[in-house]
């Protein structure tokens, strides 16, 4: 054998054994979850519950970096960048992943090409509200409401265009064929704060938003977003019920960077599907009002997948475009 052939079979040799350790030894030091939403909302309140759990269980710390902006796509877009070692975590949501291709003209990553789920945090239902003094008793009177609009007199609230409480109204009113007028706000607090002025009618937002309003008497639930009614909203009707097929969550999928090795995949896989099978995971994350969910990789892709497809069509129904 020539020398510089030795070399390079010596080398090689050498290099895999060390990449093969690498990943037999990982987690050797802290993780950390990106979230694209400031401390304190749903999405923040859940991450932390499942980090802390998922420190326990991987034997490292893991800590939660808040990286607000963009809808959450700038958070993505980061993490779609970072190295793919296993030591970065997303918790992508559905505004960055399944709404953003049809929203933006051009992202600067790919959600189905940059990023491999390797769990999920949970699920939050959204509620629609009304201002107790709103003339409509149920989600039907609110659709003849809507069908019967005169100039722009019946408004609803978001927290922004291109935002999930928008575009799940926009759906909505795709499925009913209702006029409600679009009032955009720079977030949801403000839009509720409104809604509770009385100078909104209607607004779709979080059950964790919206129950503390409910419970106070201040707003009314009419219908809860999830496919059976929930004991959290006690006589609260389905959307479904009265507009079948609206079936909508706001879902927490943990992913990491598309090139992470698989072996490390397995383990987060596997960790993560510890911490759900915890109780206290469920009982936890159900006081934010968060559902304790985790689905495996390959039912998330498909989900993904099919959440892109069905959210273009609301999008391209309502004319919502973001720069």
């Amino acid at each position: 054998m020539h020398r510089r052939e030795f070399i390079t079979y010596t080398g090689a040799a050498l290099t895999l054994p060390a990449a093969a350790q690498s990943v037999s030894a990982w987690p050797s030091h802290p993780l950390k979850i990106v979230v694209g939403f400031p401390p304190g909302q749903s999405s923040d309140i859940a991450t932390r519950i499942v980090a802390e759990e998922l420190s326990h269980v991987l034997g490292q710390p893991v800590l939660v970096e808040n990286r607000p902006g963009a809808g959450a796509t700038l958070a993505h877009e980061l993490v779609a960048k970072a190295p793919a070692d296993g030591y970065t975590l997303l918790i992508g949501v559905p505004g960055a992943l399944t709404m953003a291709p049809s929203l933006y003209p051009k992202l600067n990553y790919d959600p189905a090409r940059d990023f491999e789920p390797v769990g999920m945090t949970g699920f939050t239902p959204y509620v629609f509200v009304v201002h107790p003094d709103f003339p409509a008793k149920t989600l039907a009177d609110v659709i003849t409401m809507g069908k019967a609009f005169e100039g722009a007199t019946l408004n609803y609230g978001s927290s922004g265009n291109g935002s999930s409480t928008h575009l799940l109204m926009e759906r909505f009113k795709m499925m009913t064929g209702t006029k409600y007028t679009h009032v955009p706000y720079k977030g949801s607090v403000q839009a509720l704060t409104d809604l509770l002025g009385g100078r909104l009618q209607v607004m779709i937002d979080s059950l964790t938003a919206t129950a503390p309003y409910v419970k106070s008497g201040k707003l009314r639930a009419l219908g809860i977003s999830t496919a059976k009614p929930q004991p959290e909203m006690p006589g609260v009707p389905t959307i479904a019920s009265t507009i079948p097929g609206y079936e909508v969550v706001g879902t927490g999928w943990l992913l990491v960077p598309s090139a992470t090795p698989k072996p490390i995949i397995d383990k987060l896989v596997k960790a993560i599907e510890q911490v759900h099978a915890n109780p206290k995971t469920s009982e936890k994350l159900l006081a934010q009002g968060v559902f304790a969910r985790n689905d495996p990789p390959e039912v998330i892709k498909r989900n993904l997948k099919d959440e892109t497809a069905s959210w273009a069509k609301v999008i391209q129904a309502s004319g919502a475009k973001l720069n």
